[in-house]
């Protein structure tokens, strides 16, 4: 709706609130291409642009993992390195 209007701080507030831009309405069109097709073009291109922030449970999820397995190949080195001695 906001690109079809030309309301630049609608789609900025969308966007920013995770509203997903690949979503298409019943003729197949992405918000980006209705304003495109509406001659906005200031909010198509801000609206392909756009990158989301990354959520805090990724972070979290992508930290955990990494420490864990961190930890499991430090302990599996120290093991090995006591083993061979």
């Amino acid at each position: 709706m906001c690109s079809s209007k030309n309301q630049l701080k609608c789609a900025l507030i969308l966007l920013k609130n995770g509203a997903n831009k690949e979503i298409m309405n019943k003729a197949g069109h992405t918000a980006s291409q209705l304003a495109i097709m509406f001659g906005n073009l200031e909010i198509a291109e801000i609206i392909s642009e756009f990158k989301g922030p990354i959520s805090f449970f990724f972070f979290f999820f992508f930290f955990f993992f990494f420490f864990f397995f961190f930890l499991l190949f430090k302990l599996k080195f120290f093991t090995l390195k006591f083993k061979l001695i």
